[in-house]
């Protein structure tokens, strides 16, 4: 897809105000914050337009960001 993986840390996370659905027990108790997907959409500076999704071995959430400087292509653009 040629999209860069960016990580952020659990305190970066834990510090962004996500939907209650969005909230989980487990994660906190696995990785140090109760939202992780949500969280990283909203740490990337993006809306969140789909919620989280779980599924057994997954979860997902998608946002949308545009293009503000070099930084970051807007999206479906490719470098």
């Amino acid at each position: 897809m040629g999209v860069p993986l960016r990580t952020h840390p659990a305190e970066v996370l834990r510090a962004l105000e996500v939907p209650s659905a969005g909230l989980s027990p487990d994660a906190a108790e696995a990785v140090g914050t109760p939202s992780v997907a949500e969280a990283a959409v909203l740490a990337e500076g993006a809306e969140l337009v789909v919620p989280k999704h779980v599924r057994p071995g997954s979860t997902v959430a998608i946002g949308r960001v545009t293009a503000t400087d070099g930084d970051r292509p807007a999206p479906g653009a490719r470098r």
